[in-house]
């Protein structure tokens, strides 16, 4: 069916005065979402601290929409503030240990290697999955696997040249193997179709500010349910520290309910009023990763833009940026460009790579300014 795609660029202001390629590195924010901006900061700006409670529910709402995108429950949903800091908790949370070895590729974002490398003080090896022609094959991550490797580390859409990996074969492959698959998504989302049970997912990271339309400093983390009581996240928010012992037998009453884990022990200090306050009531949620004071605009923001997509359906918006990269596929190879971009079923996304055999890749970036 024909979709009024006129209507969604008037979304757009940046729309009037220029053709907008960049989404791979910052996407333009929509009217929608400047316009629940502009209500929080009026908002925040005439009451202050009194109208916090209506906004931090705001952020409820954005993590379930966020959940509904990607085929999770809510509670498998932490925010943070980049995919970066995304990989650097789930990299540490994962509590691995010397001689566990880590799997990614030679085409991954420095975001989704740096965090890997880290660990190499821990006696973490990262080892480097050699891509063919700009592809990851399965094939080469299951050759390399071995009775050590307990993470496979990858992106949904390679930045270098939007190449989308086969994550249904490699998610299935690491369940079998018992290995953690982890996904930095940030290239995809919102873009393509998502699905972390269909790709046997256990945790991913994706910024909110490319393909999802959010402000900078908007991301978010998905960890599997049953996962999430193993994993200890690197750092404890003050949220889930206890400072009395009244609230501890509260909690502890109320144990059974199974909503908190106690098993962080209290830190000792020099100074009473700071003793105990190391005791930890861990959600058994994601929310367990999530520190200090929520950045309140950015969610509001981000809900705001998965509103807009959803409400266009992530189904129409691939098959529209399929249809607009072909376009400009032709375009380009018409023009003397080679496209080095695979269009194969499958494996095409909405980034799209090419050159030249004349001009160098600055040229023409420079002259689309």
């Amino acid at each position: 069916m024909s979709y009024d795609w006129e209507a969604v660029r008037h979304e757009f202001p940046v729309a009037q005065e220029h053709v907008y390629l960049n989404h791979a590195q910052i996407g333009p924010l929509p009217q929608c979402v400047t316009a629940r901006l502009r209500e929080y900061v009026d908002d925040w700006c005439a009451h202050g601290r009194a109208c916090y409670s209506k906004w931090e529910g705001e952020t409820e709402n954005t993590r379930q929409k966020v959940a509904k995108l990607i085929g999770a429950s809510p509670d498998e949903i932490a925010f943070t503030g980049s995919t970066t800091s995304g990989v650097l908790l789930i990299s540490h949370a994962l509590g691995l240990r010397p001689g566990d070895n880590v799997l990614t590729a030679d085409l991954e974002h420095p975001a989704n290697v740096s965090a890997w490398l880290a660990l190499s003080r821990s006696g973490v090896e990262t080892r480097f999955v050699k891509s063919t022609q700009g592809r990851v094959l399965v094939s080469h991550v299951e050759a390399m696997m071995d009775e050590a490797t307990r993470v496979v580390a990858l992106s949904f859409v390679e930045f270098t040249n939007g190449y989308r990996n086969d994550l249904v074969t490699l998610g299935r492959l690491c369940r079998e193997r018992g290995v953690h698959f982890f996904v930095d998504a940030i290239q995809g989302i919102g873009a393509l179709r998502f699905d972390v049970g269909e790709y046997f997912v256990d945790s991913l990271s994706c910024g909110g500010y490319k393909w999802l339309l959010g402000p900078l400093g908007t991301a978010f983390v998905y960890v599997r349910r049953d996962l999430i009581k193993s994993m200890i996240p690197p750092g404890i928010s003050w949220k889930h520290t206890m400072a009395s012992n009244r609230l501890r037998d509260v909690v502890m009453r109320d144990s059974d309910s199974g909503e908190y884990d106690l098993t962080i022990p209290a830190f000792e200090h020099e100074y009473d009023r700071y003793q105990g306050a190391g005791d930890a009531l861990l959600p058994y949620s994601a929310r367990r990763f999530e520190e200090g004071m929520p950045n309140l605009p950015g969610m509001i923001g981000l809900g705001a833009a998965l509103d807009l997509i959803q409400r266009i359906g992530v189904d129409r918006i691939e098959q529209r940026l399929c249809t607009l990269t072909d376009l400009l596929c032709d375009k380009l190879e018409a023009k003397g460009y080679v496209v080095l971009s695979s269009r194969s079923a499958g494996e095409r996304s909405q980034i799209v790579s090419f050159g030249h055999e004349t001009y160098t890749g600055a040229e023409p970036f420079e002259e689309l300014g």
